[in-house]
């Protein structure tokens, strides 16, 4: 069985909160905690957990009220990238989007990030558009779309 296989994928819950703030998401912001909680509490936060400890984590939020974002993924250590985790958390996410009734999901990458770009276009999304000196390290973003098919049944 390989790694992914055995990963449980769920959504954030509140007694994660602590394992979220760790990973310095929100960790310095009241306002970005505040945000980090409500993500919770709107199923907007997806772990990933290996034997007990969570190794991952994929945020979303919705563009516009209406458009799904990947706004954060990553897998730590970083041992467990490139074992299909990330693809793993992604999945979960698409089918509760199609059982949410969206049809499309929204992503970025950083411009001088090509192995995460080369991800996403691995997992289906297609590149729609870059926003340059986005970033306050002066990078650009990639912004990529992917289109949800519908589900079997």
């Amino acid at each position: 069985m390989n790694l992914a296989d055995r990963v449980e994928v769920r959504f954030a819950s509140g007694s994660d909160m602590s394992w979220l703030r760790e990973m310095e998401i929100g960790k310095d912001d009241p306002q970005g905690r505040e945000m980090l909680e409500l993500h919770v509490r709107m199923d907007q936060v997806i772990l990933a957990v290996l034997e007990g400890r969570t190794i991952g984590c994929l945020r979303f939020e919705l563009l516009w009220s209406k458009l799904p974002f990947v706004s954060l993924l990553f897998i730590r250590p970083d041992e467990y990238q490139g074992q299909g985790v990330g693809r793993r958390m992604l999945g979960f996410l698409e089918d509760s989007l199609r059982q949410r009734g969206y049809r499309s999901l929204m992503s970025s990458a950083q411009t001088d990030n090509p192995r995460s770009q080369a991800w996403h276009r691995k997992m289906g999304f297609h590149e729609i558009g870059i926003l340059y000196d986005i970033n306050t390290d002066g990078t650009g973003e990639v912004f990529l779309l992917k289109q949800l098919a519908p589900q079997d049944g």
